[in-house]
C-alpha cells in the first residue's frame, strides 16, 4: 500500500505549476501524492500555517516573495524547520547553487529538467523524510516507555515498602507481637519513605533547575568554599564500607592549597555524592576483585578540576551525548539498576549553576571518568579565552582508502577550515572499518569515498541508513565516480551530497558547513520538542506528595517512640491510624501521578483500546458504587441516597478504569468537603437523549463555595488549571483524563446555595459508532 505524501509546490508560472503538479500526482513512485499549490512565497507561507507537507518544491524568481526569501522564513520557524526543500529554478550558476544550498535547501535542480530524474530525486527526498520521521517517532516512543518504566518502578517499589509493611504492622499489633518484631516493620516503612523522599527531592530539584528557580536560591546561598577537595573526599569516605563489601578500593589524590570557589556547599556535596555513588555502583556490576574508584582534585587554569574515575562497566562513546539527559539510563533493563534517571541531569544543572562544566569519557568494560571544572572565585574573568571555545564542536567520520587523499582531507578540515565549527576527526579506510567505529563514536557528519575494498561506500551508506541510531547522520559522497547513474543511486539510498573529484575546496568547505548547520538546526528543534515533552511530564508532578510522605515518616517515628517507651494501646492505635491515613493518601498521590504520566505519554490510551468494549449492566455497576459508599459512611451521619434507572443502555469503555475513576471522584469530592457540613449525598444514574448521566449531588453549607470553585476550575477546558487546584489537582486531572478516554464530559449543575450536583455524561454505545478513545 502506497504511503500518503503531501508536497507544497511554489511556482509563479501557471503552466509549470500545473504541469509539475500533474507530474508528481500521476507519477509511479510508491507514494500517493497530494500537491498543494502556491504562486509565490507569501501564498506558500499561508498554506504552511494550515498544512504540514512532507516536502517543499519551490521556484526562486517569483513576485511578492521570491523562493530564497520564502526559504529563509520556513527555516526560521521551528514547526517547519524539518521539512526538506528542493529549489527548482532556472538560476543555474555555480554561485546561485551554492547560495541556495547554504540557506538550507536539500536539493538544487535547474530548469529545464528531465522528468525521470526529477521524479527520482523527489522520491529520494520523500524516502529520507519518512525515514527520519519514523526514527524520531521511534525515539519518542522509546523515551515515553523509558519514563513510564522509571516512574512505575521508582515510585511503586518504595511505596510497596510503606503499604506492605503497614499491613504487616497492623496485623502484628492485633496479634500482640513483640516490640522488636514490630520495629522491623517500621524500619521497612522508613526505608520506603527515605527512598520516596529522595525521588521527590530529585524531581523538585529538576523542576527548580528547569524553571530557573534554582538560580536565585544559588545566588542567595553561595559562599566562598576553600576546601573543595574535602567535599570529594567526604563523598568517597561515605561509600567506603559499601565499596569494600563489593571488592572495590576507593583511592584519593586530593591536592593541597586548591584555589577557592564560589558555590553552595550542599550542592557541591550532592554533586560529589552522585558521581561517587555512580562509580561504586557501576564498578560493582563488573563483579571483579580489583575494582577501583579514583578521586582526584588538582588546580587547573582559572579554577579547580575534580575527577571521579572507575574501572567499571563503562559505556560506548555514542551514549556520551545523552548521559546527562533527564530520564536517561544506559542498559537499565540489562543491569536492573535502580534510580529515576535524574542523578546526572541534576549534577550537570548544579555544575552549570557554579559556572563550571562537566564532561565524561568512557569505554565499555574499561570504565568511565567524569571530569568537572569549577572556576576559581578570584579568577580574572577578563583574561583572553581560547578562541576555539567559541566554536561549536562537531565530530566528523572520514572514510577513504587512499591514505594520501585521506590525510589531505584531514589536514584541509583541521587547518584550513574557517567556518563556525571545531572538528573532532575520525578516519576509516573502508566501509567495514567505519561501521565498527560507529559503535563507539557518534559523528555529526560522514564524508565517504565510493570505491573502497572490503565494503564500498554505497553498501556502507545502506547499512548506516538501516540503523535507527545512525539514520539522522548527514552523509556526503566524495568520489571520482561521476556518472549520472552513480549520482542518482547515491541520492536514492540517502546521501545528502554527492561531490565528484577533483573538487573545489571552497565548495567542499561550504557544503560541510551547510550540512552541519542543517543537521544541528533540526537536532536542536527535535531536542527542544523532547525537552518540552519531558517538561510536560515534570509539570504533572506536584510537591503535594511531600505532605503525605512527611506524615508517614512522622507517624512511623511516633510508633517507634511508643514501642520503646511502652505507651498505652490507645497511643499505639492513634499512631497506627495516622500512619494508615497517611499511607493511603501517599498511595493515591503516587497513583495519580503515574496515571497522569500514562495519559500524557499515550500509554493510557493504548491500554484503553486494548481493554475497552461495550459495558452492559451499567445499572448494576452504579448500584455497586452506591452500596459501597453507603457502607463506607454508615454511622457517620451522612445519608447516601441513590436513584438509579433500572436498565441503563450500554456505554463503550473499560469497566475497571471507569469504576475506579468514579469512585475516586466521589472520594475526592468528600475530601474537598468539610464532612461535618454534609448531611446527604445523592447518587443518580439515568439515560437522557444519547447519553447516560451519572450524577453526584451533595447538600451542605460550609463547603459548597470552596467545592464549587475547585470543581469549576478542575473541569474547565484548561488542563493546567486542573493541575493547579490546591491539594486535589492531580486527582482531578487524572479523573478528567480517564473519563476523557471514554469520550465523557463533566459539567456542574449548581442549583441553589445549599445544593450542588456534578454530572458525568457518557455517550450511549451504538454498534456502528467508532469506539471511544479512537
Amino acid at each position: 500500500m502506497s504511503k500518503s505524501a503531501t508536497i507544497l509546490l511554489v511556482e509563479d508560472d501557471r503552466y509549470l505549476l500545473e504541469g509539475t503538479a500533474d507530474l508528481l500526482e500521476l507519477s509511479d513512485m510508491d507514494y500517493d501524492i497530494q500537491v498543494l499549490r502556491a504562486t509565490n512565497g507569501l501564498e506558500g507561507l499561508e498554506l504552511l500555517r494550515h498544512h504540514s507537507p512532507h516536502l517543499i518544491i519551490s521556484d526562486i524568481m517569483m513576485p511578492q516573495m521570491n523562493g530564497l526569501e520564502f526559504m529563509v522564513e520556513v527555516r526560521h520557524n521551528p514547526n517547519w524547520v524539518h521539512i526538506p526543500i528542493i529549489l527548482l529554478t532556472a538560476k543555474g550558476d555555480r554561485e546561485d547553487v551554492l547560495y541556495g544550498r547554504s540557506l538550507g535547501a536539500e536539493l538544487y535542480i535547474t530548469k529545464p529538467f528531465e522528468s525521470a530524474e526529477f521524479q527520482t530525486l523527489v522520491r529520494s527526498q520523500l524516502d529520507r523524510t519518512f525515514q527520519l520521521r519514523e526514527a524520531r517517532e521511534q525515539n519518542l516512543a522509546q523515551l515515553k516507555q523509558s519514563i513510564l518504566q522509571l516512574l512505575n518502578h521508582e515510585f511503586r517499589t518504595p511505596l510497596t515498602y510503606v503499604t506492605a509493611y503497614y499491613e504487616m504492622l497492623a496485623d502484628g499489633i492485633d496479634q500482640w507481637e513483640s516490640p522488636e518484631a514490630l520495629q522491623e516493620y517500621l524500619v521497612g516503612i522508613q526505608a520506603g519513605c527515605t527512598r520516596l523522599g529522595r525521588l521527590v527531592d530529585d524531581l523538585i530539584t529538576i523542576i527548580e533547575l528547569r524553571t530557573g528557580e534554582a538560580v536565585a536560591a544559588h545566588r542567595a546561598q553561595a559562599v566562598v568554599i576553600d576546601d573543595v577537595g574535602e567535599h570529594l573526599r567526604r563523598a568517597g569516605q561515605q561509600r567506603e564500607a559499601d565499596a569494600r563489601q563489593a571488592g572495590i578500593t576507593i583511592s584519593y589524590d586530593v591536592a593541597e592549597d586548591l584555589p577557592p570557589i564560589l558555590g553552595v556547599p550542599e550542592s557541591l556535596d550532592r554533586i560529589c555524592r552522585q558521581l561517587v555513588d555512580n562509580a561504586v555502583r557501576f564498578t560493582a556490576y563488573r563483579q571483579r576483585i580489583d575494582g577501583e574508584v579514583r578521586l582526584t582534585t588538582r588546580p587547573a587554569e582559572g579554577g579547580v578540576e575534580l575527577s571521579v574515575s572507575d574501572n567499571g562497566i563503562g559505556f560506548p562513546s555514542r551514549v556520551r551525548e545523552r548521559i546527562f539527559d533527564l530520564f536517561f539510563q544506559y542498559n537499565r533493563q540489562v543491569l536492573e539498576q535502580q534510580g529515576s534517571g535524574t542523578g546526572l541531569a541534576i549534577v550537570k544543572g548544579l555544575v552549570d549553576l557554579h559556572r563550571g562544566h562537566i564532561e565524561v569519557s568512557s569505554k565499555e568494560n574499561r570504565g568511565s571518568t567524569f571530569r568537572m571544572f569549577l572556576p576559581a572565585h578570584d579568577a580574572d574573568e577578563a583574561d583572553d579565552v581560547d578562541e576555539d571555545r567559541h566554536l561549536k564542536q562537531a565530530t566528523l567520520l572520514l572514510v577513504e582508502d587512499d591514505q594520501y587523499l585521506l590525510q589531505g582531507l584531514r589536514d584541509l578540515l583541521a587547518y584550513y577550515y574557517t567556518g563556525p565549527y571545531q572538528f573532532d576527526i575520525h578516519a576509516a579506510s573502508n566501509g567495514a572499518e567505519a561501521l565498527k567505529m560507529l559503535g563507539d563514536i557518534s559523528p555529526d557528519l560522514i564524508i565517504s569515498d565510493v570505491m573502497m575494498p572490503r565494503m564500498d561506500g554505497f553498501t556502507f551508506l545502506e547499512r548506516v541508513r538501516k540503523n535507527p541510531d545512525w539514520v539522522q547522520i548527514p552523509f556526503i559522497f566524495l568520489t571520482a565516480r561521476r556518472e549520472k547513474a552513480d549520482i542518482e543511486h547515491g541520492r536514492r539510498i540517502g546521501a545528502e551530497e554527492y561531490i565528484a573529484k577533483p573538487y573545489d575546496t571552497g565548495d567542499l568547505m561550504a557544503l560541510v558547513t551547510t550540512q552541519l548547520n542543517r543537521y544541528f538546526e533540526v537536532q536542536d528543534v527535535v531536542s527542544q520538542s523532547f525537552s518540552t515533552f519531558k517538561k510536560g511530564i515534570l509539570n504533572l508532578f506536584q510537591p503535594d506528595v511531600r505532605q503525605p510522605l512527611d506524615s508517614v515518616s512522622v507517624y512511623s517515628e511516633q510508633l517507634v517512640s511508643s514501642l520503646q517507651t511502652a505507651d498505652t494501646d490507645a497511643d499505639l492505635k492513634s499512631s497506627l491510624e495516622g500512619l494508615q491515613a497517611s499511607s493511603q493518601q501517599l498511595a493515591r498521590v503516587v497513583e495519580d501521578f503515574i496515571t497522569l504520566a500514562e495519559i500524557r505519554t499515550g500509554e493510557a490510551e493504548n491500554a484503553f483500546r486494548y481493554r475497552a468494549g461495550p459495558i452492559v449492566g451499567l445499572s448494576t455497576l452504579f448500584r455497586q458504587l452506591a452500596e459501597a459508599w453507603e457502607r463506607h459512611y454508615a454511622g457517620m451521619g451522612l445519608q447516601v441516597l441513590a436513584d438509579i434507572e433500572a436498565e441503563l443502555p450500554a456505554v463503550y469503555g473499560d469497566v475497571e478504569s471507569l469504576y475506579s475513576s468514579l469512585d475516586h471522584l466521589m472520594r475526592t469530592i468528600m475530601a474537598l468537603c468539610e464532612r461535618e457540613s454534609l448531611r446527604e449525598l445523592h447518587l443518580g444514574a439515568q439515560s437522557q437523549d444519547d447519553e447516560v448521566h451519572f450524577s453526584i449531588g451533595y447538600q451542605g453549607v460550609a463547603a459548597n463555595d470552596r467545592v464549587r470553585e475547585a470543581l469549576r476550575s478542575a473541569f474547565g477546558q484548561d488542563d493546567e488549571a486542573t493541575l493547579a487546584v490546591p491539594d486535589f489537582g492531580p486527582s482531578l486531572a487524572a479523573i478528567k483524563g480517564i473519563l476523557g478516554l471514554h469520550k465523557g464530559r463533566i459539567e456542574m449543575d449548581n442549583g441553589d446555595q445549599k445544593h450542588c450536583r456534578l454530572i458525568i455524561a457518557l455517550p450511549i454505545h451504538r454498534p456502528d459508532d467508532p469506539p471511544a478513545g479512537a
